[in-house]
């Protein structure tokens, strides 16, 4: 069954932004390592922006939820990590996940449903906690 637009464009920005920075992560612990960043050539100050911003508190929430699929279905949490990597066809990608091509897309959409519950639902746990935590005004009486 497949999810409405907006939510499905919803966890593929995320999850974008979480395979930027695992790479960031594991290449340097940030989104540009020193030595790339200065390059004479550019002129000015010779450094460059970095490409892509990674939001990384963002992408560590989102790490959170996909290290909950993964132990849920490793399957869903290999085919959505593919999908976002894009590398080669819809039908490559499917390959290499050892899932067959007319079910792949399925079964991310089942995933980035999956991730949107879950997110909800953390999301939830949060506010709760937060208001039985806070006090806006001290008692009086």
């Amino acid at each position: 069954m497949p999810i409405s637009k907006y939510l499905s464009d919803k966890w593929d920005e995320r999850l974008y932004n979480w395979v930027l920075w695992l790479g960031a992560t594991v290449a340097s612990g940030s989104s540009c390592a020193i030595s790339s960043a200065y390059q004479p050539e550019l002129g000015r100050s010779g450094y460059r922006e970095p490409k892509n911003a990674i939001l990384s508190g963002p992408a560590m929430d989102t790490d959170r939820l996909m290290v909950a699929i993964q132990e849920k279905d490793k399957r869903i949490y290999d085919c959505l990590k593919e999908w976002t990597i894009n590398d080669g066809t819809r039908g490559q990608q499917a390959v290499r996940v050892k899932v067959h091509p007319d079910a792949y897309k399925d079964i991310v959409d089942s995933g980035k449903r999956e991730l949107e519950n879950m997110d909800r639902a953390n999301q939830t746990r949060k506010s709760n906690h937060q208001s039985k935590s806070t006090r806006l005004y001290p008692e009086t009486g």
